[in-house]
């Protein structure tokens, strides 16, 4: 859900993104200097993160609470708990694509959609508890 992508992405606490409170990232996977030649994107000056696209989890930065990919990487579909039917809820957590400060906080989602979208930076999340 919405709610617990939030809980996971500030670790609990008041965050502004997956990494803490300073700009720019310091982890994630989003649109950094070295998409700015291969692809012409805009891009977040001064920050790279090795990749022009998306990465493997595993190198899609990390928090505090050892979770891989919540910042960057493709944007999150969330949905609505209490429902037989899924009913999506927002998009959260920024993509490769992304280098918009505001859209890539913690708070911001891409709301209302009535189904998920086709994209190449989009994706959904499992969480296995061990």
């Amino acid at each position: 859900t919405g709610t617990e992508w939030m809980v996971l992405a500030q670790c609990g606490d008041d965050r502004q993104y997956p990494w803490g409170d300073e700009w720019p990232p310091t982890a994630g996977n989003y649109s950094g200097e070295e998409t700015a030649e291969p692809l012409e994107f805009i891009v977040i000056e001064g920050y790279e993160d090795s990749f022009a696209v998306s990465s493997p989890v595993e190198k899609s930065g990390v928090n505090d609470w050892g979770l891989h990919g919540l910042g960057g990487n493709v944007w999150e579909w969330t949905d609505k708990r209490g429902r037989t039917k899924p009913v999506f809820d927002a998009l959260r957590g920024g993509s490769w694509y992304c280098c918009d400060q505001a859209a890539i906080r913690c708070g911001f989602g891409i709301n209302k959609r009535p189904q998920p979208d086709p994209s190449v930076d989009y994706g959904f999340r499992l969480l296995l508890a061990r």
